[in-house]
């Protein structure tokens, strides 16, 4: 009996203590992190709307608090909310932190902030700028998915992954920096960036996944690195203002469905280390009247140049082993 009491007040205690590290200070609620080194972060709000500066620091139980971050969901679905500022010392803005936010047009983001992660601005769509400062080393999937009023931005160098989805949907983005140092563009990237222009590709880039430019309908050229080496599925589908790629020599293979419906292409160049076209590449690319494929062409896939209604000549190498339906 004895040891069932003492068991029942252990756990209220500790209850108890984990409802302690929680507080609300105006309209905002915290929770401790470190007790010894007196920092906290946002968990959530009651109800914020307009132009919302968040403190600095926070008195809580007769101490200061330093916030250092934001945590997950913490300004979910709050659709008054129009502008915020984060202060200097947050280092993380957590998942979904601003998810839903859609009357949210400015938010600035101190340069201690070094991760803003999965769906941090996710729909967030009256958002038309946003600085990413130095120093920044993640952003995560989806963080700024169906931003449709984001016209601009730049990728800081301490950047190395835009990871998948990151802005798909952003479709008024125009605009687009990529700093020296960003090796990987992920799944879907860009895709449905539909008023993108153009966008430079820097050397330090090794990976474009599938998707990344897919639904790009005003790209109208664009220029892929050395250190790329494979053009992957879906890369550039439905890129219909394309009339122009450069396609590096360092490229091997292209994947499937990956020009699928540059309408305006034109003519298009295959390096000649090039041994694998995929199903469908070239598929309803109706503007392309000839092309020139390598010797080393070992295997075109089913359909790889389907409905391309005006290509009048295409000469095969002697090297190759199949050609799909």
């Amino acid at each position: 009996m004895k040891k069932k009491i003492l068991l029942s007040f252990l756990c209220l205690m500790a209850c108890l203590h984990v409802s302690a590290q929680n507080f609300t200070v105006g309209d905002i609620k915290y929770k401790v992190l470190s007790a010894e080194d007196k920092t906290c972060e946002i968990i959530g709000n009651i109800g914020v709307y307009g132009n919302v500066s968040l403190p600095v620091n926070v008195e809580y139980d007769a101490s200061t608090y330093t916030v250092t971050s934001i945590a997950e969901e913490a300004f979910e679905s709050c659709s008054s909310l129009t502008s915020i500022n984060i202060p200097e010392g947050v280092t993380r803005i957590g998942s979904f932190a601003f998810y839903g936010c859609s009357s949210l047009t400015s938010i600035d983001i101190p340069s201690s902030v070094t991760s803003i992660n999965d769906g941090a601005f996710w729909y967030c769509s009256q958002l038309t700028s946003i600085i990413i400062p130095e120093g920044v080393k993640n952003i995560g999937d989806m963080a700024f998915y169906g931003c449709s009023s984001l016209a601009s931005i730049t990728i800081p160098a301490s950047v190395t992954t835009i990871s998948d989805d990151t802005f798909t949907g952003c479709s008024s983005l125009t605009s687009i920096t990529l700093s020296e140092g960003v090796k990987n563009i992920g799944e879907n990237a860009f895709s449905g960036c539909s008023s993108l222009t153009s966008i430079a590709i820097p050397a330090s880039v090794t990976t474009i996944d599938n998707g990344a430019f897919r639904g790009c309908s005003s790209l109208t050229s664009i220029t892929i690195p050395t250190s790329v080496t494979t053009i992957s599925n879906y890369t550039f589908t439905g890129c219909s203002s394309l009339t122009s790629i450069t396609i590096p020599t360092s490229v091997t293979s292209i994947g499937d469905w990956a020009f699928a419906d540059c309408s305006s292409l034109a003519f298009i160049t295959i390096p000649s280390a090039v041994t694998t076209i995929g199903k469908g590449a070239f598929s309803g690319c109706t503007d392309l009247t000839s092309i020139s494929l390598p010797e080393n062409i070992e295997n075109i896939g089913d359909e790889a140049f389907n409905d391309c209604k005006n290509l009048v000549s295409i000469s095969l190498p002697e090297k190759i082993e199949s050609i799909g339906e």
